[in-house]
């Protein structure tokens, strides 16, 4: 399972949200765990034409949030997504409109609590508190599971790995030099 690179992909960036994490740089987490969200999403749909947002969301309600102590449901983590990842904010659309509540992060030793007590204070309804770290483990276990129900089923192993084969990658800069070389040489 280990040799597509993909799985390469995914380690690193979830390495670099746990250097974010440490480093208390939250923005940078947020936009790199919301952006692993979405690329696990889109490999594991199966339809050709489904929404971001319906692929998004079915695959958080399917492998994060079961189970999970969030206070956040998936639509809400949709919402936060598109503020951070558009606009770097917790606005949205659907939060324009009352459809969801934004999302407000606490992070390091604190509890969502004391964060949800004032938002409920100074905006009611408008917020939910969510611990990124909290976030960042529900994915991660969300991510297993779903890794080891993919990888147990023919079916969807192959449709992963047919949509893992257009995953980013890259070539170290001398692997292409060689590339080059050897080409020259035919």
């Amino acid at each position: 399972m280990d040799d597509l690179p993909v799985f390469k992909r995914f380690r690193e960036t979830m390495e670099t949200i746990e250097y974010c994490l440490k480093a208390q740089r939250i923005l940078p987490a947020l936009i790199l765990l919301y952006t692993l969200i979405d690329s696990v999403s889109w490999l594991a749909t199966d339809k050709k034409n489904e929404s971001v947002k319906r692929r998004f969301t079915r695959w958080v309600e399917d492998w994060m949030l079961k189970d999970n102590s969030l206070s956040c449901n998936a639509l809400e983590l949709y919402a936060a997504r598109c503020g951070i990842l558009h606009s770097l904010t917790s606005d949205s659309d659907l939060s324009a409109i009352g459809k969801v509540k934004r999302i407000t992060y606490s992070f390091g030793d604190k509890s969502p609590s004391p964060l949800q007590q004032v938002s409920d204070r100074i905006h009611p309804n408008e917020f939910v508190a969510v611990k990124i770290e909290d976030l960042y483990e529900t994915f991660k276990g969300g991510l297993i599971t779903f890794l080891e129900n993919t990888m147990n089923n023919p079916d969807k192993k192959s449709a992963f790995e047919r949509r893992a084969t257009r995953h980013f990658t890259y070539l170290n800069p001398s692997a292409v030099d060689n590339l080059i070389s050897e080409m020259g040489k035919r």
